[in-house]
C-alpha cells in the first residue's frame, strides 16, 4: 500500500546518477555496525544484461567486498530474459567467495 501512496525516489535517481547504485532492503540499516565498524556483507545480487556491459557491475561488487575485507559472500549474477542470452561474466576468484548464475522469465525495465 504505502508503495502506491507514495513516489518512489531510489529508482529515478539510480538511473540518472550516472554511477553505479547499491540498494540495500528497506528493512535494513546497513551492513556495517555504526558501533564497531564490523561488517556483514554476505550476499550481493548483480543484475546483468547484454547492455550496459556487466563487468564493471561485477568488478564493482568484487572491489567493495574485497576493500571492505569479507571473508565471505555469495554472489549472484542475475539475468532476465532468455536463459541463451545470459552474458558471459569471468567472476573474480577469491578464498570464500561463491558465484551463481540464475535467469528468470520476463522483460527488463525500459528506463
Amino acid at each position: 500500500m504505502a508503495r502506491w501512496m507514495h513516489r518512489a525516489v531510489a529508482e529515478p535517481v539510480a538511473r540518472y546518477a550516472g554511477a553505479m547504485p547499491l540498494f540495500l532492503p528497506q528493512d535494513v540499516a546497513g551492513f556495517i555496525a555504526l558501533d564497531n565498524g564490523a561488517v556483514t556483507l554476505r550476499r550481493i545480487l548483480i543484475p546483468i544484461d547484454q547492455v550496459p556491459y556487466p563487468h564493471a557491475a561485477v568488478n564493482a561488487a568484487a572491489g567493495l567486498t574485497r576493500t571492505l575485507g569479507c571473508p565471505e559472500v555469495a554472489c549472484t549474477l542475475l539475468h532476465v530474459g532468455a536463459t541463451g542470452n545470459m552474458p558471459t561474466v569471468d567472476e573474480p576468484r577469491h578464498a570464500g567467495w561463491t558465484w551463481d548464475r540464475t535467469v528468470r522469465r520476463g522483460g527488463r525495465a525500459e528506463p
